[in-house]
């Protein structure tokens, strides 16, 4: 498995520190290598690269969920099918690795959200590119910004049939639905996310 993390230092990054996501990132560079894990950067053309690889695609800095799902996209098309890879977010750790993906796409279900399933968190292999390209088909291009892949995630969601979590087959692609509090809170047992201001925590006092 490779991490993957989308990030360009865009008008959300100005809201903290200078120097912040470069920070949050390597240090999440240094936890994935601690599991042996590389680590791949989605990002613009003309951003520094902070991971192991680095897959960019021509963009503007402010479209951050827009451009994290064409970046995604084009990403996975090219990628190798023997590999699965984990997309999270800079302020994203590993606390012991979980079980592995054993079909095409594993997502995680947050229960008592309108947005049941978790646009940043995701394992994929290849074979669940049909899924991402619905995603990017179904975006909000209102809101590039912020919260236009929500709306593509709740269209998908009700399409399969508003499933728990659990397995579900869409259009061919098996996907694994994980529980959210496993994953992506700031105690989860597997992977931990400290979002908002609970990243500044990262850097230590």
């Amino acid at each position: 498995m490779k991490a993957v993390i989308y990030h360009a230092d865009g008008p959300i990054a100005e809201r903290y520190p200078a120097g912040l996501y470069k920070n949050l990132f390597q240090g999440f560079v240094d936890n994935a290598h601690s599991f042996n894990i590389d680590v791949v950067h989605l990002t613009i053309n003309d951003h520094p690269s902070w991971g192991d690889q680095v897959f960019r695609i021509e963009a503007s800095s402010e479209n951050i969920v827009y451009n994290r799902e064409i970046a995604w996209l084009e990403f996975l098309k090219q990628s190798d099918p023997n590999e699965t890879y984990w997309l999270t977010e800079p302020d994203a750790r590993i606390n012991e690795l979980w079980p592995p993906l054993d079909c095409d796409l594993a997502l995680l279900i947050r229960r008592g959200d309108p947005v049941r399933i978790t646009p940043s968190w995701r394992i994929a292999r290849k074979s669940s590119v049909k899924f991402f390209e619905d995603i990017v088909e179904y975006f909000d291009n209102d809101n590039k910004t912020w919260h236009g892949d929500s709306t593509a995630f709740v269209r998908i969601w009700n399409a399969m049939g508003q499933p728990d979590i659990g397995h579900v087959n869409y259009k061919g692609i098996n996907i694994d639905l994980r529980n959210y509090k496993e994953y992506s809170m700031t105690k989860s047992k597997f992977s931990r996310q400290f979002k908002a201001g609970n990243k500044l925590k990262l850097l230590g006092p």
